[in-house]
């Protein structure tokens, strides 16, 4: 993304009490972008104003922060998807910092985390103080097992998940995205974006 970019002032919409009175401070050159709060980088728009910005600026440097500003300043998407949206981001800049810092991809495999989860299950398998091995030392075990993959209790689980919105919808930590390869690479994306060239829908099992 170039160093500077263009003041967005788009028309104004029709004039009403919020659209005329309701400013916003608009960064010219966005945060995530590199830009700062200084004065000769804001500018005040209007909310219909500051979404047609942003809406702007995704089109034209596809950044995910532009398009959930956008989204959600023009009220096109309900806080549960700015919430989860804004998380995702979050969460891949993490991962991008730690990749970059410590060449990990997550911080479970950082050397002090590594460690500090290893000293913790060995203590829990000396004191045998760990949930799944107690119940699969239990006598009635497969029994259990068993009738836990019968018809009726999965679908009990299922009618139980739909009565609590168990995972159900938005809820559903995969709602709204979809797997997509190249037929060596997967990756993850939301369903409205468009298929890169080359890719198609499903993934790959890695052998």
């Amino acid at each position: 993304m170039p160093t500077k970019m263009s003041r967005v002032r788009p028309p104004s919409p029709a004039p009403n009490f919020i659209t005329t009175h309701m400013k916003h401070k608009h960064h010219i050159i966005p945060r995530h972008a590199g830009g700062t709060d200084d004065p000769s980088n804001l500018v005040e728009l209007t909310i219909e104003e500051h979404a047609e910005a942003h809406r702007i600026l995704y089109e034209k440097y596809g950044k995910t922060e532009d398009k959930v500003a956008w989204q959600a300043l023009a009220g096109l998407i309900p806080k549960e998807h700015i919430m989860r949206d804004l998380h995702q981001v979050g969460r891949k800049k993490a991962d991008k910092s730690i990749m970059e810092k410590y060449g990990v991809s997550n911080p479970g495999q950082l050397p002090h985390n590594k460690l500090a989860n290893s000293e913790r299950m060995k203590k829990l398998h000396a004191s045998g103080d760990i949930p799944f091995i107690k119940f699969h030392n239990r006598p009635d075990y497969l029994e259990i097992l068993e009738k836990a993959k019968s018809p009726e209790s999965i679908t009990k689980r299922k009618n139980s998940f739909v009565k609590i919105k168990h995972q159900q919808g938005v809820n559903n930590s995969q709602f709204g995205t979809m797997w997509i390869t190249d037929g060596k690479t997967n990756k993850k994306v939301r369903t409205n974006e468009d298929i890169p060239q080359g890719w198609y829908k499903g993934r790959v099992c890695k052998k």
